[in-house]
């Protein structure tokens, strides 16, 4: 890469990132409305859609900008500052939108169908069943949870198992159930809603199911062209599968814990509290706490980012990453939930009545982080996974 080549790609990063914080006013204004609705704002997913946010990663060639994941998580980060579950909504259609350009190379031709670039959602779970018949398949589900970001969808991504015409399912030559993920435009699928929960209220995570339909071939790829092994890049991406699916969880509660932070400084500035001679921002308990609590938050933010930014340049010099590279990636997401659980609660209990009096920006990111700890991709059982390269590589094996 030439150095003008490098520096037009800095300042692309840069530019979206300010574009980010540009948009987070909006999102601030509408946040207690996205919760209530329990979905983000049409006026916050146009403004979005305004600063091309959803596209960061989709290929030059078909209307995105073409740039790596460190890039996406940082302004990730920075919309989730404002809200978490805007900035959770974004990470999902940024994904999904990614594996929509990728795989299907559809960019052009759904421009011209519906007047604007792709932008997907999608469960990852294959709960549909599939049936392979001429020129495509027959797609049909029961309900399937979690579709983050439906509302600014224009296409739903279905993981689905296949079946012969007898209902029975196939399996590959390694015994493991035969797979297929599908692109269906949103129309195509029924929202059952079901989505009335205690934190990220507004991500719109609706139970969905598809009616049997036929889907061309063009819109159904084999699981195997996501799931690349060994931590090898998946097509048009730099990371495998999981690692850019886990990682896109970490910048959300990032931004929490900064929101939060900031909110809990700010109140105590001047503020009186019972048994406290001085001010909550003078007395030497709230400041020991508020340093150590700051601290955490920067040393598991350091420690996500530079497990991302090693795994992106091992791909680029050698083509794929390591087991224990793969390893640090998951440490690193899974730690820095179980921190933000810790420096959130901590602002919770010093915010006092501005924590349970609704509406409170610290009520809504406790709420957040609680949610976000409970996804399976950073269930305590992945750091016991992650155990063994680590284990070999401090005993000198």
């Amino acid at each position: 890469m030439s150095i003008s080549e490098e520096t037009t790609i800095n300042d692309t990063k840069d530019e979206l990132i300010r574009r980010a914080i540009d948009v987070a006013p909006i999102v601030i204004a509408d946040a207690d409305e996205s919760e209530r609705l329990g979905r983000v704002t049409p006026r916050v997913i146009e403004a979005l859609r305004e600063r091309e946010l959803f596209w960061i990663t989709v290929p030059k060639e078909m209307g995105g900008f073409g740039l790596e994941w460190d890039t996406a998580v940082r302004v990730i980060e920075e919309v989730s500052a404002a809200d978490g579950s805007t900035g959770w909504m974004l990470m999902a259609n940024m994904g999904a939108t990614g594996l929509c350009s990728w795989m299907f190379q559809v960019s052009e031709k759904l421009v011209a169908e519906h007047g604007s670039m792709p932008l997907g959602c999608g469960t990852y779970a294959p709960l549909g069943k599939a049936v392979v018949v001429d020129g495509g398949i027959r797609l049909s589900s029961g309900p399937i949870p979690f579709n983050s970001g439906f509302d600014a969808a224009s296409q739903v991504l279905v993981m689905a198992v296949v079946h012969d015409e007898d209902g029975n399912v196939v399996t590959t030559e390694s015994g493991d159930p035969e797979m297929r993920c599908c692109m269906v435009d949103k129309d195509g699928v029924e929202k059952l809603g079901n989505w009335d929960v205690l934190g990220m209220a507004a991500t719109g995570s609706y139970d969905i199911r598809v009616p049997e339909q036929f889907v061309a071939d063009d819109r159904v790829r084999r699981f195997e062209e996501i799931s690349a092994p060994e931590g090898a890049p998946y097509e048009g991406t730099e990371l495998d599968f999981l690692s850019t699916a886990v990682s896109g969880h970490a910048p959300v509660v990032i931004g929490a814990m900064r929101r939060a932070l900031s909110e809990i400084a700010t109140a105590s500035i001047g503020r009186r509290r019972l048994g406290y001679p001085e001010t909550v921002d003078q007395h030497p308990l709230f400041g020991l706490e508020f340093t150590r609590h700051e601290a955490m938050y920067h040393a598991a933010r350091d420690l996500y980012y530079k497990s991302l930014d090693d795994a992106l340049i091992a791909v680029k010099e050698r083509g794929g990453l390591t087991v224990t590279e793969r390893a640090r990636i998951r440490q690193s997401v899974t730690y820095l939930h179980g921190v933000a659980g810790e420096v959130v609660s901590f602002c919770a209990l010093w915010g006092g009545t501005k924590t349970f009096r609704n509406p409170s920006v610290i009520g809504r990111c406790l709420r957040d982080v609680t949610v976000a700890r409970n996804h399976a991709f950073v269930d305590p059982v992945t750091l016991a996974n992650a155990a063994e390269p680590f284990i070999q590589e401090w005993s000198g094996q």
